[in-house]
């Protein structure tokens, strides 16, 4: 048994249904995003160890933060030049990271990032997915940055739920190579840029490295199942069985990155 389904099967009746409501409360908020801002992204994180499973999220979340301070701070705590120089590196990643969408997903190699909202869901497609959905994460970019980077990481998303339902082992290894050096490159880039813009990042992904005494530990550098990844979900077998579906679903609906 997995730690996750152990820490399952450990919570009481009462705390099953404080999850429940939480997560009714998650979809609630959701779907008043999706109403409310045409350019919301629907991301359905592939079914992976519950330690991976919101990592890029999470950073994307950050991203969105950082950018947002940065554009604030622009002649005021932090000088035009320097500014820019950050935003030039800021988009010299995301081209980085559309060159890593482009080998998962060949099809894509004239695509502009510019045109990030062509392979945006309608509408209709975001509340269906968001429907009965406890996992799906929506976020609602406050800038072209991070728009662009909410599709390239949909995409990758998508392709990973594509590539082990039809793909051999070989693209399997590729595709989830190529992800999780995509994931720690953008923690570097937001340890970098976090510090130049005196943010405070908190990263998902080397957050237990350390105990709490400082010393280094013996942990994973990808994190530990926190508890708000446990309470999105009503148990582990469920999330299972959904994202198996999901596949298939979004396979019909032309999502990215499922051709």
């Amino acid at each position: 048994m997995t730690e996750e389904k152990r820490r399952w099967k450990e919570k009481t009746p009462a705390e099953i249904e404080l999850i429940k409501a939480k997560a009714q409360k998650r979809r609630e908020k959701n779907l008043r995003i999706i109403t409310e801002h045409i350019d919301s992204v629907c991301i359905i994180p592939a079914d992976k160890p519950a330690s991976a499973r919101y990592v890029l999220v999470d950073m994307i979340f950050s991203a969105d933060k950082m950018v947002s301070l940065l554009k604030r701070q622009v002649g005021f705590n932090l000088a035009f030049d320097v500014a820019r120089n950050l935003l030039e590196s800021f988009n010299d990643f995301i081209d980085h990271l559309w060159a890593n969408v482009i080998k998962t997903s060949p099809h894509l190699y004239s695509f502009n990032k510019r045109n990030w909202r062509d392979l945006n869901d309608t509408i209709d497609i975001k509340l269906k997915l968001v429907e009965g959905r406890n996992f799906v994460n929506v976020i609602d970019p406050r800038s072209e940055e991070i728009g662009q980077i909410a599709i390239a990481v949909k995409i990758l998303e998508n392709h990973i739920l594509y590539v082990r339902t039809t793909g051999s082992f070989d693209k399997m290894e590729e595709t989830i190579n190529i992800y999780r050096n995509t994931i720690e490159e953008f923690d570097s880039f937001l340890f970098g840029l976090a510090k130049t813009i005196k943010f405070d990042y908190r990263s998902s992904l080397k957050k237990h490295e350390f105990g709490e005494d400082g010393q280094k530990t013996d942990r994973t550098a990808w994190p530990l199942l926190s508890e708000e990844t446990t309470e999105a979900t009503n148990s582990t077998e469920q999330t299972e069985k959904e994202e198996k579906a999901d596949t298939k679903k979004r396979r019909k609906m032309g999502l990215p990155g499922t051709t």
